[in-house]
């Protein structure tokens, strides 16, 4: 198959994608843009030969509570624009024990903080936010195999800030976290 296996673009309410089997798609196994999103509906979807092994995220806002490590081979990959994936005043991101997410966009790609994220790892199963080209963990997510390696820069981080209007200040709770290749975090 040509282009992207699934491809949801400013979906009306929250999308759900779960249990697919996504092979040889030339750019993203599945890609979700504009979206207002429950982590979980995202879950148990596996996939290789694709051009990014992953569920692309991008420009999306978490609007439900929800919770990862995903099962699946088809981990999250924060992409584009530097209001990748947001977390907005009200709403919690838990990332568990295990728990993979890539990002690229050279600089950009920030998984932006209003509301809480708790990435709450332990030292034998550690939270890690990395490059979309660490192969290192969670397998060859950009389908080159080791024609790149992952530099400092291939995304922006964790950015925290208040959504103002009286909503109350950010939450990052980070606990055994491997934050890799990021601008900053």
């Amino acid at each position: 198959a040509g282009g992207t296996g699934i491809d949801v673009n400013s979906p009306d309410g929250i999308p759900t994608i779960k249990g697919n089997t996504i092979t040889n798609s030339t750019g993203p196994a599945v890609n979700v843009t504009g979206a207002s999103l429950d982590m979980g509906l995202l879950d148990g979807n596996s996939g290789s030969g694709n051009g990014l092994n992953g569920v692309q995220l991008t420009n999306d806002i978490v609007t439900v509570s929800s919770a990862l490590p995903w099962t699946g081979t088809l981990i999250p990959v924060v992409a584009s624009g530097c209001n990748a994936l947001t977390v907005p005043a009200g709403v919690t991101l838990t990332l568990g024990a295990g728990t993979t997410m890539k990002a690229q966009a050279n600089g950009c790609a920030y998984i932006n903080v209003q509301g809480k994220l708790l990435a709450h790892g332990t030292a034998a199963s550690p939270v890690t936010l990395t490059s979309w080209r660490d192969d290192s963990i969670a397998g060859d997510t950009n389908g080159d195999g080791s024609a790149t390696g992952p530099q400092r820069g291939d995304w922006g981080g964790i950015s925290a800030g208040p959504a103002g209007d009286g909503n109350a200040n950010p939450t990052v709770d980070l606990d055994h976290v491997a934050l890799r290749y990021g601008t900053s975090g």
